[in-house]
């Protein structure tokens, strides 16, 4: 629309003012957002013996073989530790060219630590044990012993015995002195005499008779070839007896053990009855004694 406006002599035209746009504003294209690139990787790790334990910047993750998951990229250090064996650490590098990388060692053993060890004894020369193992007589001296407390025990005839500890350090020397006391002997009663019992049997025996009973005359049986069955070759017969010799060296109380036959047997039994002893002796008085007696035919 146009306006007139008087001002002056001559009329002016003016325009009206526009009104204001409604449309809405055009939007700017949306651009698309930049990929983000990974920032980790994984760590794989072996060892040589297997089941060692893993760390990496002192976090545990397990035993190996293992994979080491989510490890940032960068520099890290990673731990093998296996009881026994001396720890391995290595610097381990991930990076976009190198993310999985493997980590793999050998563990050495470790000796174990050792010292030295010395056990006296006053008096000396009793045997040494250490955790029960007799190592040896004092003065003792072992040089590599393992470190750690030890039991030690001190033992001599005569003394009580002595026990106690050594705590050896690795690359020191340990030292024990053991002051043994004798052993205190209570006297024993005299035991009484031995009396001989004159009414007693005993065996025909050293062990019950200082002096056995001996046979000093009498002829042995001979086989009753007339009456009793005879011997086949390479066959044979015994006739075991029992009896008492007395105190004045007479045979009495004769028994048949071990029969032979009744023929047999009383051959044997009528020789014996006239055999002669002299007498057995205990503490220098004659005594009764028990004789086993065997005699054996064998056809030739």
């Amino acid at each position: 629309a146009v306006y007139r406006k008087f001002a002056g002599p001559e009329p002016q035209e003016v325009k009206a003012p526009s009104p204001p746009s409604t449309a809405a504003p055009r939007s700017r294209p949306r651009q698309s957002a930049a990929p983000v690139a990974l920032a980790a990787g994984s760590l794989h790790v072996e060892s040589q013996p297997v089941g060692a334990t893993v760390t990496v910047d002192g976090r545990p993750y397990g035993v190996t073989p293992i994979d080491v998951p989510d490890v940032p990229f960068g520099a890290h250090e990673g731990k093998v530790d296996l009881k026994g064996s001396a720890p391995s650490t290595e610097t381990v590098l991930l990076s976009a060219d190198a993310a999985a990388p493997t980590m793999n060692v050998t563990l050495s053993r470790t000796a174990p630590a050792t010292g030295a060890a010395e056990i006296s004894s006053e008096p000396a020369g009793a045997i040494v044990r250490i955790n029960g193992t007799p190592v040896g007589q004092t003065p003792f001296v072992d040089p590599k012993m393992k470190a750690g407390s030890h039991r030690v025990e001190v033992v001599k005839d005569g003394y009580e015995p002595w026990s106690g500890s050594v705590s050896v350090v690795a690359g020191k020397r340990a030292r024990v002195e053991a002051r043994l006391r004798p052993t205190v002997v209570a006297a024993l009663p005299t035991p009484a005499p031995e009396t001989v019992d004159v009414n007693r049997i005993y065996v025909n025996s050293p062990a019950e008779v200082d002096t056995p009973a001996r046979k000093i005359s009498g002829m042995s049986a001979s086989y009753p070839t007339d009456r009793a069955s005879r011997l086949k070759s390479g066959s044979s017969v015994s006739v075991r007896l029992g009896f008492v010799v007395t105190e004045t060296g007479e045979v009495t109380d004769v028994r048949v053990v071990e029969s032979a036959g009744r023929i047999v047997d009383d051959a044997v039994l009528s020789a014996v009855r006239s055999w002669k002893y002299s007498p057995a002796v205990k503490k220098g008085t004659p005594v009764k004694v028990r004789v086993d007696f065997r005699q054996t035919f064998r056809a030739g």
